[in-house]
């Protein structure tokens, strides 16, 4: 019989518990078919599964094979902004514009402020520490930035 709305077959078991007797028969007749139960919510791989699990992943990272692996972008930036070097850059550039904004229209000062390169970080690699190709921005505008994220890059945008 298809599936009509309304149809009230199902209904005189629902709320009922199923005893533990009934759980294991069912569970070893899936297991004979070949059957994968439709959730595992609750249930937790062990250590050993767990450690296979990311050796794989890590496998396929190096392979190429992963679905997020990009060539390798990702490490070198990451490393770059965890150092010293750009961490000693952006306070230079937030000092240098006395912890303001450089938004015409902005000019907040007392917001999360972010450091901006005017140049992209990935097209310049010469330019990634020097303090004249940064720029001050709050977080608002530096969302709002053509190469923000990868964007093009909107010169008109910044004070000079």
């Amino acid at each position: 019989m298809p599936f009509q709305k309304g149809n009230k077959l199902g209904q005189k078991n629902k709320g009922n518990k199923l005893s533990e007797e009934h759980k294991k028969k069912v569970s070893l007749t899936l297991k004979r078919k070949g059957i994968i139960p439709p959730s595992r919510k609750g249930i937790k791989d062990s250590k050993e599964t767990r450690i296979k699990k990311s050796n794989f992943q890590k496998l396929r990272v190096k392979d190429g094979t992963h679905n997020f692996w990009r060539g390798g972008k990702t490490k070198e930036a990451k490393k770059i902004r965890g150092g010293v070097e750009y961490r000693l850059w952006r306070e230079a550039v937030f000092a240098r514009d006395n912890w303001t904004c450089q938004n015409k229209k902005c000019g907040a000062r007392c917001c999360e402020i972010h450091p901006h390169h005017i140049k992209p970080f990935s097209d310049y690699p010469e330019l990634r520490f020097a303090i004249d190709n940064g720029v001050t921005l709050c977080a608002k505008c530096h969302r709002k930035t053509d190469n923000y994220a990868g964007k093009g890059l909107k010169r008109n945008f910044i004070k000079k």
